[in-house]
């Protein structure tokens, strides 16, 4: 019977433990009725093995009713669900999973808040300071660490001579750039790593909203299982949008220090020309 909730459940979490909450909130609102009916029945249950846990699950409850709720309550609330159904003795594998999810949520909404914060006392800089940061943003870790290696990557699909080569490229868990190996696609973007270390320390919103966008378009596509080509598609698109933002901060060659994918030193504008005209 539970399994019916938990089942539900688990899919929004894995939603809301990868995305952040414009993407699903209005899924949630939508399918929160059939929740509580379920989480109506769970109470019955509870309620034949004593009282103490209604009370927490009346919480719950107040937090999903509500016709409006902060991201980190909602999240709160299913890690408590999670620590009712532990503590009540009902367990499953179902169950486990959505523990794991509910503390998953909960992380990557307290780690999106630690970067709001952060990015706010930066905002009290000037607004040349800031541009100063974002520059030396995307020249340092920006490039080291994130462009030089989603080139690297691009060329390597673009060099591949069939289908399954591409899909290894994409699905491996590791996969070797001729100076060592490094993360598939696939793993990469799972991981976040570029989130964390790059976009959501970029002070100027438009240029931070739209590569987190870019980022989640492919990140959805590959966890969906979309066909090759579609995969390919969001990821040029990603890379392109990711260099049309050095352009725009007027860098005009990007530094390579490890993969080198195209020498040492290539032209912003010619490799936005390259990835243009490809795939």
């Amino acid at each position: 019977m539970q399994d019916s909730l938990i089942k539900k459940l688990n899919i929004f979490l894995q939603e809301a433990s990868t995305f952040p909450m414009v993407y699903w909130e209005s899924f949630f609102i939508s399918s929160r009725h059939n929740y509580l009916k379920d989480l109506a029945i769970i109470k019955r249950i509870l309620a034949e093995r004593g009282n103490k846990y209604l009370l927490k699950l009346a919480a719950v409850e107040n937090v999903w009713t509500g016709p409006e709720f902060l991201e980190e309550n909602l999240a709160e609330s299913f890690l408590e669900l999670a620590k009712i159904f532990d503590l009540s003795g009902l367990q499953n594998e179902e169950i486990i999973t959505f523990l794991d999810l509910s503390q998953k949520f909960l992380a990557r909404v307290k780690n999106e808040q630690k970067y709001t914060n952060l990015r706010a006392l930066s905002k009290k800089l000037s607004l040349a300071e800031q541009q100063t940061a974002d520059l030396k943003l995307f020249q340092g870790v920006g490039s080291s660490y994130c462009l030089e290696y989603y080139l690297a990557i691009y060329k390597k699909l673009l060099e591949a001579k069939n289908e399954q080569e591409k899909l290894a490229i994409i699905e491996s868990a590791n996969i070797n750039l001729g100076s060592g190996e490094v993360p598939g696609l696939r793993a990469d973007i799972l991981s976040q790593e570029m989130l964390y270390k790059f976009i959501y320390l970029i002070l100027d919103d438009n240029v931070r909203i739209s590569l987190i966008w870019s980022f989640f378009d492919l990140t959805r596509a590959i966890l969906a299982g979309k066909e090759l080509l579609v995969i390919e598609k969001l990821f040029k698109d990603f890379v392109f949008n990711l260099l049309q933002k050095y352009e725009k901060l007027g860098i005009k060659n990007v530094s390579s220090s490890f993969l080198k994918p195209f020498g040492e030193k290539p032209s912003v504008f010619e490799l936005l020309k390259r990835v243009w005209q490809k795939f």
